[in-house]
């Protein structure tokens, strides 16, 4: 019989497959009028707040290979959205930042998020705790499977 960690696990994996699925296609809607896709609203969002990274951090934050990440990046520089700078710490790998109309994108998402989360906790019972709580189990896993 299989041990019932291994049976949650297994539940637990296709949610989260059926979630990702669900978020890409709620970012793909959000962003489609904007020029952009859930893949690149991701590139954008992992320099938000005035970070700088390279493609390879940006990658790694975001659990993708570097050459996706790198594609990505192309698109958003070639549309005015982010921009290179000298990386003081390696001449060939600069960093990435957003431009103003970048950092205007991204407001605008996260403004279209707010409201399309405001519409999904209307519909649920979720609490800020609870989520927390489902936060650390999956900051938890990661690192394991990342690992395994």
């Amino acid at each position: 019989p299989m041990p019932p960690e291994l049976a949650a696990f297994r539940r637990m994996v296709l949610a989260t497959f059926r979630l990702n699925g669900a978020l890409v296609e709620m970012a793909d809607a959000l962003s489609a009028d904007l020029d952009l896709t859930s893949g690149l609203w991701a590139v954008l969002s992992s320099l938000s707040s005035g970070r700088q990274m390279t493609i390879a951090q940006s990658a790694r934050r975001l659990g993708l290979r570097r050459q996706s990440v790198r594609r990505s990046v192309e698109l958003l520089i070639a549309r005015g959205l982010i921009e290179t700078a000298p990386n003081p710490d390696h001449s060939r790998a600069p960093l990435l930042r957003l431009t103003e109309s970048g950092a205007a994108a991204v407001a605008e998402l996260d403004r279209r998020e707010a409201g399309w989360w405001s519409r999904v906790a209307a519909a649920s019972v979720l609490d800020a705790d609870e989520l927390n709580r489902g936060l650390d189990l999956i900051e938890r896993l990661l690192p394991r499977i990342e690992s395994a």
